[in-house]
């Protein structure tokens, strides 16, 4: 009886640090700028959808510096096939000198969160997987900057940049466009 209180003060206590964390994130932090080092590189990661988003997303990234911004890791949905190929011939047309092109730029492909037409009862599964493939990928990446424009794709990386920086485990800034 007592070890089940003892854990359930604890529990309760990890709860209130992540609610005020999060209450501090959200009042104080939203909206201010990164403090990091202008002399150091932006690591960033990139979600593109299909069709459209992946346009609108290489057109604007397309003036990021490649200096800056670097490295690049796009992030595209395991069953998209074009938008991997955009990606490289937009970076090869971005880069002067072609054996360097690709240098700074990785593809990771995670599996999407719900497909076209599926059942909305196998869609949890499938949205835990996505988010339990985003997770891994944030952390091992840790990019400082999260650049993404709504494809269904960017959810389950926004929530694990978010949970990340919620757990003071990376200081991802996710920027919507």
């Amino acid at each position: 009886m007592a070890a089940g209180l003892l854990l359930a003060g604890i529990a309760a206590c990890l709860l209130m640090i992540l609610l005020a964390r999060l209450l501090l994130l959200l009042l104080f932090f939203s909206g201010q700028p990164w403090h990091g080092s202008p002399a150091s590189p932006i690591h960033t990661m990139i979600v593109l959808g299909s069709g459209g988003h992946t346009a609108e997303m290489l057109t604007l990234t397309g003036t990021l510096s490649t200096t800056a911004y670097t490295p690049r890791c796009y992030v595209v949905a395991a069953t998209d096939s074009h938008s991997a190929e955009k990606v490289l011939a937009t970076e090869k047309r971005r880069t002067p000198d072609p054996p360097d092109a690709l240098a700074h730029v990785t593809i990771a492909r995670i599996p999407r969160s719900r497909e076209v037409g599926q059942p909305f009862t196998t869609s949890v599964f499938s949205t835990l997987v996505a988010l339990a493939a985003a997770f891994s990928l944030v952390l091992r990446r840790r990019p400082d900057l999260v650049l993404v424009n709504g494809p269904g794709t960017c959810i389950p990386v926004c929530a694990a940049a978010f949970l990340l920086r919620l757990l003071w485990v990376s200081d991802s800034r996710i920027v919507y466009v």
